[in-house]
């Protein structure tokens, strides 16, 4: 109960640094590659 909040504190830290260009991503996925185009 108590690590719940302190995790979601640390995963938006990690989503505002992303976002500022502080530090990458530890991996890159486009939409392409989860959703495959069909014909």
């Amino acid at each position: 109960m108590w690590l719940m909040p302190i995790g979601y504190l640390m995963d938006l830290w990690e989503c505002h640094k992303q976002f500022t260009g502080i530090s990458k991503p530890k991996q890159e996925r486009y939409i392409d590659e989860i959703i495959p185009e069909f014909l």
